[in-house]
């Protein structure tokens, strides 16, 4: 999520490019063509999940008048997994799972935490539920680890460069997806990357989503930290997802465009009002979604870090809450999931 040292780093002069094609290990994007949208409980074409990040999904379904299906939720995720995915199942909600990591991509890529990444595909795959993962997110952003650039737009470093994230990104990919060890081993090898360290297969469920979640630019505002260094191809992302909050800027609903563009079904997996009761923000927001039917789901993010900070909380945002309650009465937005 953005921070207060976005709000110094971001130029707002300069547009987001048209898709480019990717450097590195990278692969050239794909136009916008339509995907077919069913394998991992997503909803039909035109239809969309509502969702939230929050400690309390039930209180936010009741200010706002209708059920959120999708909880997006940080953590370790080292302990119970099965019982956290039983849980909001029983409550109607696909856990969507945000993965950090201390460990620079260089690291992660030569599988330094393969442990820790066998471990969770064999619970994820093990609930033959629908979970949607999203490895790194916010990569472009100087805020996490994993970027490559710090807020002046110095490199972290080779360890930190975008083909490590790339690298690290696949690897994780390929972990999650689960699979025998020598047919993930296979998978890793075909991209150059050393076989798993902690070797074990996985019964696969085919319902793990993997999601690729940069930030429709970069901050620092520059090409070389842009969402296209970091995308790691199509054949390892099922959902393309972006960030957006109300301090964001011109640049960022550009990039919501650039990213919805590279022609994968589509999630909001954070949005939010930073203090201010911004309708013209919340209105654009509700405005942009029927013209594009790949659209999955729409998250607000109402309390930072699962009950951190609540100045995004949209109780106190009388009029952006109004706005927020007469949109999601479209039959457009899901009560429940498929």
């Amino acid at each position: 999520m953005l921070t207060t040292r976005y709000l110094k780093a971001v130029a707002i002069a300069v547009g987001m490019a048209a898709i480019v094609a990717a450097t590195g290990n990278a692969v050239t994007l794909r136009s916008a063509a339509p995907s077919t949208m069913s394998q991992f409980g997503e909803p039909a074409p035109g239809k969309v999940l509502l969702g939230v990040v929050g400690p309390d999904p039930p209180a936010f379904d009741q200010l706002t008048g209708k059920h959120h299906a999708l909880h997006v939720m940080f953590a370790t995720f080292a302990g119970d997994v099965a019982g956290l995915v039983s849980r909001e199942y029983a409550a109607g909600r696909l856990p969507v799972l945000s993965l950090s990591s201390s460990f620079p991509p260089a690291d992660i890529a030569r599988g330094a935490e393969d442990a820790r990444y066998v471990k969770l595909a064999a619970a994820l795959n093990a609930t033959s539920q629908n979970i949607w993962v999203r490895i790194l997110p916010e990569m472009n952003g100087e805020w996490n680890a994993w970027c490559a650039f710090d807020l002046s737009g110095r490199s972290r470093g080779p360890r930190y460069a975008t083909p490590q994230f790339v690298r690290a990104f696949r690897r994780i990919a390929l972990i999650l997806r689960g699979g025998p060890a020598a047919a993930i081993n296979a998978k890793l090898r075909a991209v150059g990357l050393p076989p798993l360290q902690a070797a074990q297969d996985i019964a696969s469920s085919g319902k793990v989503a993997i999601i690729w979640n940069p930030q429709g630019h970069g901050t620092p505002f520059i090409d070389a930290n842009g969402p296209a260094a970091y995308w790691p191809g199509p054949g390892y992302v099922d959902i393309v997802a972006d960030d957006m909050y109300s301090d964001s800027a011109e640049p960022s609903w550009q990039g919501l465009d650039t990213l919805y563009a590279y022609g994968k079904p589509f999630l909001v997996a954070e949005w939010g009002l930073k203090a201010e009761d911004d309708t013209a923000f919340a209105g654009r927001m509700f405005a942009w979604i029927p013209s594009h039917r790949r659209m999955l789901g729409l998250v607000y993010f109402n309390k930072g870090w699962s009950g951190g900070s609540g100045i995004y909380e949209l109780r106190s945002k009388p009029r952006s809450l109004a706005i927020y309650r007469r949109a999601i009465r479209s039959p457009r937005f899901l009560p429940a999931l498929p």
